[in-house]
This record gives structure tokens, C-alpha cells and sequence, in this order.
């Protein structure tokens, strides 16, 4: 049997990724379902403070007991910081991935003043997805937000993980089809076809 990875008190804060199918199967492993539950679309300046609640992730799960929270940069650039540490910046055809589920500030540079994110969430009626549009009127940058939820609170291999997974699409063969898996989720949410519930389920991994 293999040895199980030990906890790490404190994980690194950020690693860039290399490789999809080393992420892959951890959330194989792990058994983790996960959709889409908002659309941000903002312009430069602009400032948010972000987390991922519970019932974010309500209906495709009711009270996961342990979140990862995710973004996709569909255009525009944008910095992820979360507390003290270093800002880090991405652009178009990155996913970001926060095991832990921390708070993190998103934002046009660093050093702004950031608002509540749930605050600026435009509810639509049940079905469609949440949308968000802020900022000043500059550079214009895109992105949806998404969940992976696990009913287990606690595992060693996502406890493991550092704070922040970073991961450039940009030149990979999977692109193309994780960029239209993406953007599929949120276009059948926003015209509210029906089963979509409001989310679109990215992923189940069950066997």
C-alpha cells in the first residue's frame, strides 16, 4: 500500500502547475464534485475581496464540508492575492485553483481598496448565473468562478496542496477543451435551459 502523504501544518502558497493529469487524479482520489456559479465581468481599476460560501455551491451540493474554490480568466489580466504574500498575476486561458478555500483579494493591480464580492453578485432568478460587473471603465477582464466540493472535511492529499494553484492554458493540447468545457457551463446556466439549476456540474469524480 502506499504511504499517505503527511499534513502539511503549513503548505507553500503558491506553486504553477506543469502538468493537468497530476491535478487530475488528486481530484479523482479525492472524490470531489464541482460546478459554476458566477460570471465577473470587470474594468480596470477594480478591487474584490473573494470566498467561496456554501451555499454557492446549493443545488449541486448542499453543505460540502470542504471547498476548493476556482477561477478561469476567459480575457484580461488580473492579480490573486491572498493575505500577506506576494501578489501573483495571470492572464487569459489561466485557471487558478485555492485548495484551502482562503479568502483572496482579485483585483486590476495590487495595493486597492477591495469590496466585498458578494455585495456586487447580481441574483437572477433561479437558474441562471450569478454575474458581477465593476470596475472603473478601463481593461476589461472576464471571468467565472466555480466550486469543487468534497463530504469529506479533511484529506490528506488536499491538505497538501498549497494556497494557490496556478495553471497557463495557453500552448497546451487540452486547451481548447477545457476552455469550451468552461464557457459551455456558464452559457447553459445563463439561458437557463432546463436541469441547469442554476450551476453547471463540471465534474464528478466518482467511480
Amino acid at each position: 500500500m502506499a504511504n499517505t502523504p503527511p499534513v502539511l501544518s503549513n503548505p507553500p502558497i503558491h506553486r504553477r502547475l506543469t502538468r493537468l493529469d497530476a491535478l487530475s487524479e488528486v481530484l479523482r482520489v479525492v472524490h470531489l464534485t464541482g460546478g459554476v456559479f458566477l460570471e465577473a465581468a470587470f474594468t480596470a481599476p477594480w478591487s474584490v475581496l473573494a470566498q467561496v460560501r456554501s451555499e454557492d455551491c446549493y443545488p449541486t451540493m448542499t453543505q460540502p464540508a470542504a471547498i476548493v474554490c476556482f477561477h478561469y480568466v476567459v480575457d484580461g489580466r488580473m492579480v490573486l492575492q491572498v493575505g500577506e504574500a506576494a501578489p501573483i498575476e495571470v492572464g487569459a486561458g489561466a485557471i487558478i485553483m485555492l485548495p484551502h478555500n482562503d479568502t483572496h483579494t482579485l483585483a486590476s493591480a495590487p495595493g486597492l481598496p477591495p469590496m466585498n464580492a458578494h455585495h456586487l453578485i447580481q441574483l437572477q432568478r433561479e437558474g441562471v448565473l450569478g454575474r458581477i460587473d465593476y470596475g472603473g471603465g478601463g481593461a476589461a477582464t472576464l471571468i467565472i468562478c466555480g466550486f469543487i466540493g468534497s463530504e469529506a472535511r479533511r484529506h490528506p492529499l488536499v491538505e497538501a496542496l498549497p494556497r494557490v494553484l496556478t495553471l497557463d492554458l495557453n500552448g497546451r493540447r487540452e486547451a481548447d477543451w477545457i476552455a469550451s468545457s468552461f464557457r459551455f457551463a456558464a452559457q447553459e446556466v445563463a439561458a437557463d435551459r432546463p436541469g441547469s439549476a442554476g450551476h453547471r456540474r463540471l465534474a464528478d469524480g466518482r467511480d
